[in-house]
């Protein structure tokens, strides 16, 4: 599904909203999935909808995913609330689940050339980066087999394909808006802005192509693309909760 809203309807640009991170949250939310998955496990029919959330760089994912964990936590019954899984969030949940002590920042949503990397696997700096990827998607696919989180990155709507109750949505807009936001958002100059958005959109599809053979660009892969120019974040969320809450009426039915 691909939705789009006629541009006379929005003409502000969106204050980007920045996250932070409860890593004590994290070890209570995983806690409680973690139980509930386990008494649910010999039940048929349970499968419980999760998020993917695929952005190009200053379309608004970490905005949108702030403010849709906001309104499906709102409509959510005690003790099966929903949380976000960025790029740190993910690496917190690696350390604590096997991943050798400092190889978290070497999680990269890019493509890491074969000679680089093996440097840097010789100098000790982490393992090998397919296996970096390898225990990455791992904990994505877990994440998402728990239910109820929002995945942003790393490949999410790739990886979790498979697996039934996904809504995988795609972020986009144009380079003028994503620039500007993405300079608001980071505190940097646009010009400054600018150069990392023509960085990071070529690090993320070379990511997806590398290790998964995959276009990020491509919106047969998505249940939703949703233009950030036209609609705003706060609505993007609000169209996304809706679709989920009409996916987990189909998952109980």
């Amino acid at each position: 599904m691909t939705f789009c809203r006629p541009a006379t309807t929005h003409n502000k640009r969106e204050k980007p909203m920045k996250r932070t991170v409860d890593h004590e949250a994290l070890r209570n939310f995983l806690k409680v999935r973690q139980a509930l998955d386990e008494n649910r496990g010999a039940l048929p029919g349970k499968t419980l909808a999760f998020v993917t959330l695929s952005r190009q760089y200053g379309a608004g994912g970490h905005s949108v995913a702030a403010l849709l964990e906001h309104e499906l936590n709102r409509a959510s019954q005690a003790g099966s609330g929903w949380m976000t899984f960025d790029k740190e969030l993910v690496k917190t949940v690696l350390e604590e689940h096997g991943l050798p002590q400092g190889a978290a920042p070497y999680i990269r949503e890019e493509r890491i050339s074969e000679m680089r990397d093996m440097i840097e696997e010789m100098c000790g700096l982490h393992p090998p980066a397919f296996e970096l990827v390898r225990k990455t998607s791992e904990t994505l696919i877990h994440l998402a087999s728990l239910g109820h989180v929002i995945l942003v990155g790393l490949g999410g709507s790739i990886v979790t394909r498979g697996l039934r109750g996904g809504l995988h949505v795609r972020l986009v807009g144009s380079i003028e808006r994503r620039t500007a936001q993405a300079a608001a958002f980071y505190g940097i100059t646009l010009e400054e802005a600018e150069k990392q958005r023509i960085k990071e959109d070529q690090n993320r599809r070379d990511y997806a192509r590398q290790n998964f053979d995959c276009s990020i660009d491509d919106p047969i892969n998505y249940s939703l693309v949703i233009n950030t120019d036209e609609v705003p974040f706060a609505d993007a969320a609000r169209l996304i909760a809706d679709e989920v809450e009409a996916l987990s009426a189909r998952l109980r039915a």
